[in-house]
């Protein structure tokens, strides 16, 4: 059913988020897995981060920042900031319809 695609979305990424993990993603994106945490009590592990209050070197840093601590970060889509090019050097790995970034390189 239409409707049910959030939900079955948001539970999708929340039981294959790795533990203590941190998914970026927009208000569509983070709305429904943020209901599962408050509502339903599920993964409080997770951390969801909404991209639009933050400035893209602010998500930047925040993204190297847990990849360098070895903490798992998702990315809900591609587009996470108004400019994008702020995030491309990142390796994109896709995972059913989100995307696991990884640290380039040059910035281990």
């Amino acid at each position: 059913h239409p409707h049910d695609l959030a939900r079955e979305r948001s539970e999708a990424i929340m039981s294959a988020a790795a533990p203590g993990s941190l998914i970026v993603g927009g208000w569509t994106d983070i709305a429904p897995p943020e209901y599962l945490q408050i509502v339903e009590g599920q993964r409080s592990d997770v951390a969801l981060v909404l991209n639009w209050p933050i400035s893209a070197a602010q998500l930047r840093e925040m993204i190297i920042y847990n990849l360098r601590r070895g903490r798992h970060v998702y990315a809900m889509r591609r587009n996470l900031t108004f400019f994008g090019a702020e995030l491309e050097d990142f390796v994109w790995q896709p995972r059913q319809d989100w995307y696991e970034l990884q640290l380039p390189v040059q910035l281990r």
